[in-house]
């Protein structure tokens, strides 16, 4: 699925200040490396003085200040007194004694209100910053297409939220050639762009001293034609690594790569339903395990119709056609749907699960466990919780606490990183249904999603292999399907093979290519070109 630029798609944030009671003197600041702003107020509050005495003597143990009603918390407890007196408090108990002359034979300690009285305090705000989107200006779209009928304008719009300010110009380069306009919005003349697009870059200015953060990202603009009219038209596509200014999804956004103009190679395609993904392909391995578990009647067949390595037979085959074809295409809902939630083909999807396990979803033991139908294993789980960031810092709070978390994958020790892995490949396993039932929905729905996640972090690694070696942006070195030829390989056999022949293209001063890198693959990595072509014809 693609993201276009429709010309009534608005990307825009807003935001709302707070205002806080009892704010006065307030003071500005911009915060150093970034666009955040911040202001200092002072705010009245009361302060209770706590007492933490010993039951025996009625020795102070420690005070304790806070700034809400009610006793102190035993975190405000432990970081004022420390864990000695803090453990001692814990464990402490109610004195039975405490109103008779017996108080000194009671342990432990109480807490006592000593006092309060008004003070103030300087405290730090965050406030809102000045927001850039951007629209499509002048478009006439051919039906409800995203292509317009003569080239639009790029109208560049700013927002100042805070009162008594205001943006007083919008600046950057589009092509190189600068551009500045001393008002909240500015609109682009665009021209035709070759394929690769041309890089555009832009920022507003503010009455408050400070800037937007700098959008940048490439702009194509390229003649289309509207299927069913027939009619040619402009469309306009920005590929950007910032997510409120691209209209790629999943890995195009990622390498920053926009897709070919026309239709993609059928591998790369993206039906809309699912029925346009249904195949009839006679897969003897699918066909041997319906057989093997009983779903289909093979009692006049030869060996029950079965061979000895476990696939069917030409009679066993014959007898579950309806059945192989009635599987294979049982996840295609489940294939659309992660299709459209993460940006990847669905072809694409659909042809690795038929070489991987001919939709067979059965956990198995080669040198590794596999599960799922994508038959991910550890170093495929690996790959998704170091390169996804975004599916880890959602994924690892399910599994382990989030200060743990926080570090980072490859910060986590050695148990942790395999409580994860663990964690994600279980999520990924398919119950086998009795005879007569369903695969459950939602397992059917959770393993492809994830299996989904672990393509994203292939495609990750990919473009950060070529990044570090070229020095440029994935998108503006290779094509989208190169890119997706790389990734393949990448999930296959792993990014030790594809560095290395990624290395070798560079060391002889060839230009990377996917005709290069195959050239190079096929001495280190001779059996990967046939799992590529598999899948991609």
């Amino acid at each position: 699925m693609i993201m276009r630029l429709y010309p009534s798609r608005i990307f825009r944030g807003i935001f709302f200040l707070t205002l806080l009671l009892g704010l006065i003197h307030p003071t500005r600041v911009l915060a150093d490396g970034d666009s955040r702003r911040y202001e200092f107020i002072n705010i009245s509050y009361t302060e209770y003085d706590w007492w933490l005495v010993h039951w025996q003597n009625n020795n102070l143990a420690c005070e304790i200040k806070v700034d809400h009603a009610g006793k102190p918390t035993g975190t405000e407890i432990y970081r004022q007194c420390g864990d000695k007196i803090y453990d001692l408090w814990r464990i402490s108990g109610p004195c039975s004694a405490a109103d008779s002359v017996g108080q000194e034979q009671c342990g432990g300690m109480y807490l006592f209100l000593a006092g309060s009285k008004q003070k103030e305090k300087e405290i730090q705000v965050e406030l809102p910053t000045a927001k850039v989107w951007i629209e499509l200006n002048d478009c006439i779209p051919i039906r409800s297409t995203d292509i317009c009928v003569d080239i639009p304008s790029l109208l560049i719009t700013a927002e100042e939220p805070l009162p008594n300010e205001r943006v007083t110009r919008i600046q950057g380069t589009m092509n190189g050639l600068p551009f500045n306009c001393n008002d909240s919005s500015c609109n682009l003349t665009l021209q035709v762009t070759g394929d690769n697009g041309i890089p555009i870059e832009f920022w507003a200015d503010s009455s408050y001293g400070d800037s937007t953060i700098h959008y940048r990202g490439r702009i194509r603009v390229s003649e289309n034609i509207d299927e069913l009219t027939v009619t040619s038209g402009w469309q306009v596509d920005i590929v950007s690594e910032m997510n409120d200014f691209n209209t790629m999804q999943g890995c195009a956004q990622i390498w920053q790569a926009f897709l070919p103009l026309g239709a993609p190679p059928d591998w790369l395609d993206s039906p809309p339903h699912p029925y346009l993904l249904e195949t009839d392909e006679p897969y003897t391995y699918l066909a041997g395990q319906l057989i093997f578990r009983g779903y289909v009647d093979v009692s006049d067949c030869e060996f029950f119709g079965l061979m000895a390595n476990g696939y069917a037979s030409q009679c066993g085959l014959e007898k579950a056609r309806s059945a192989v074809r009635l599987w294979q295409n049982t996840f295609d809902p489940y294939i659309v749907q992660a299709s459209r939630e993460t940006g990847l083909p669905s072809q694409l999807l659909k042809r690795i699960f038929a070489k991987e396990s001919q939709f067979w979803p059965e956990t198995r033991k080669m040198m590794y466990y596999e599960y799922g139908l994508g038959h991910i294993n550890e170093l495929g789980a690996d790959t998704v919780l170091m390169w996804n960031h975004d599916f880890y810092d959602r994924f690892c709070p399910l599994i382990l606490e989030e200060r743990v978390c926080s570090s980072g994958y490859v910060q986590l020790d050695e148990w942790n990183q395999i409580m994860l892995k663990g964690a994600l490949l279980s999520e990924m396993e398919l119950d086998l249904p009795d005879w007569g039932e369903v695969v459950d929905p939602q397992q059917a729905r959770t393993s492809i999603f994830l299996f989904s996640e672990t393509i994203l972090g292939n495609c990750a690694q990919v473009g950060q292999m070529i990044s570090y070696e070229m020095d440029r942006i994935p998108g503006e070195v290779l094509s989208y399907e190169d890119l997706w030829l790389m990734t393949l390989v990448n999930y296959h056999a792993g990014s030790g093979c594809l560095a290395n022949a990624i290395i070798e293209v560079t060391n002889l001063d060839q230009d990377l290519t996917w005709l290069t890198v195959s050239e190079a693959l096929e001495e280190g990595c001779p059996y990967v070109l046939d799992y590529i072509s598999d899948i991609t014809n």
